[in-house]
């Protein structure tokens, strides 16, 4: 994947002429941040969830453009200078052209600036260059989801993981409840009843509304069809800390 690393650097670089903006889009809240020339951060502030997949339907692009529409009102308020040039990583992007000029024209329209004065890109490559300049070092993130990713000199952008807790994402939040729960049903299978002695069971059930299976079920499937974007066991992630140590393997 090679990113736009000279629209990357022209927009990252909005300082030399004005304020930029720069937007960190997850799904559970985007953070934003405005700074003047020298890098030094005028006003910061978070509003609703983003995603790129959002873009896959009319509700989700509403949703979008409410969101962003939000992030305006707020810059208003807050009175501070307008951004001249917008910098946003959107969780689940991958460089798409077509995509990206979507959800630039969305942002830009929003935000009432010219689509030229906007770069869309992923979130860990945002993430990447805001930790190291291209080729000097290795990003390895872990939260909902996980991936390691290496820029190189060449804006080549080369990854390990990050490919949904359907597939992958090896210790991530997500991997560690479906573990938890993976783990708990096993062992009811061998030993029915076992979740009585165990710390882990007993704080995921409590979480989950109960024992029985069908709460469980619920808790992973049935809520998951409700919302395309719903991640149900990253939920867990926050209980399991003290109920750990689990089995390893």
């Amino acid at each position: 994947m090679e990113l736009r690393s000279a629209a990357l650097h022209d927009a990252a670089a909005a300082g030399a002429s004005g304020t930029g903006l720069g937007l960190d889009a997850g799904g559970t809240g985007t953070r934003w941040a405005l700074s003047d020339a020298a890098g030094h951060v005028l006003a910061q502030g978070s509003v609703g969830g983003l995603t790129a997949l959002m873009m896959g339907s009319e509700v989700g692009r509403e949703q979008i453009g409410a969101v962003l529409r939000q992030l305006a009102r707020d810059l208003r308020t807050g009175g501070m200078p307008w951004p001249r040039r917008v910098v946003a990583g959107f969780t689940a992007y991958s460089e798409d052209p077509p995509l990206r000029a979507r959800i630039e024209a969305l942002v830009s329209s929003a935000l009432d600036l010219p689509a030229d004065r906007v770069c869309v890109c992923g979130d860990i490559a945002l993430a990447y260059l805001d930790c190291f300049e291209p080729g000097a070092g290795y990003l390895v993130y872990a939260g909902t989801g996980s991936i390691a990713a290496y820029i190189d000199a060449q804006g080549q952008m080369h990854r390990a993981g990050g490919r949904g807790g359907l597939l992958d994402d090896g210790g991530s939040g997500y991997w560690i409840a479906r573990e938890a729960m993976r783990h708990i049903w096993r062992a009811e299978d061998e030993q029915p009843g076992s979740w009585r002695g165990s710390a882990l069971a007993a704080s995921v059930f409590e979480h989950v509304g109960g024992s029985e299976w069908s709460r469980s079920r619920d808790f992973f499937y049935q809520l998951r069809r409700q919302s395309r974007n719903a991640s149900p066991p990253s939920r867990l992630r926050c209980r399991l800390p003290e109920a750990l140590p689990m089995r390893r393997h």
